[in-house]
C-alpha cells in the first residue's frame, strides 16, 4: 500500500517522521512528505498536493511557506509572458518550481539533519526571548500610568 504519490516512499515516511520530531501538526507533514515522495524536484501544482493531503489549496500554501521560511523549500518563478533562462520564447503560461533543499538528507543523514534543524530552532527561540523582559503587574501598571496618565474617575452614577 503506498502512503504518498511519488516513487520515493520509504524517502516520503522518514520526511514526515522528521516534520513530526519538528513539532509540525495538522496537515504538515503530510504535505511535506507528498512533495519528498515526488523526489527533488517536484513538479506538483498545489491544487494537486491538496488533493493528496486531503485539504484545503490555502492550507498547502500556508505550510510551503513555512517550508520556505525554514530552508527546507526553494520556490523559483516564472509569470505568463516571461523568457525564462535558457529560453528564447516567452513561457504560455506562468510556473512555479519547487526544489526540496534538504530531500539528499532524507536517507543516510536523516538523524543528523533533524538534530540540526532542532538546534536552530532552539537558538532562533533562545534569539526571541533572549530580550525580552519580564514585568510584573505593578511594574506594568506604573508603565502605563507614566505614558498615559492616570486612570480617569468613573462617571458618577
Amino acid at each position: 500500500m503506498t502512503l504518498f504519490g511519488g516513487p520515493f516512499q520509504s524517502e516520503a515516511k522518514k520526511a514526515y517522521a522528521l516534520a513530526v520530531a519538528e513539532g509540525w501538526r495538522g496537515k504538515g507533514p503530510t504535505v511535506y512528505a507528498e512533495l519528498v515522495s515526488h523526489g527533488k524536484d517536484p513538479w506538483l501544482f498545489q491544487s494537486s498536493i491538496a488533493q493528496a493531503v486531503g485539504c484545503a489549496v490555502r492550507t498547502v500554501q500556508r505550510w510551503l511557506k513555512r517550508m520556505r521560511d525554514e530552508g527546507l523549500l526553494q520556490t523559483f518563478r516564472c509569470k505568463k509572458g516571461e523568457v525564462p533562462k535558457g529560453r528564447t520564447k516567452p513561457v504560455t503560461c506562468g510556473w512555479s518550481h519547487r526544489v526540496l533543499t534538504a530531500w539528499h538528507a532524507i536517507g543516510p543523514r536523516f538523524d543528523a539533519l533533524r538534530e540540526e534543524l532542532r538546534q536552530k530552532r532552539a537558538a532562533k527561540l533562545a534569539a526571541r526571548n533572549s530580550g525580552r523582559r519580564r514585568y510584573t503587574a505593578d511594574e506594568l501598571e506604573r508603565e502605563l500610568v507614566k505614558r498615559y496618565g492616570p486612570e480617569p474617575d468613573p462617571p458618577p452614577d
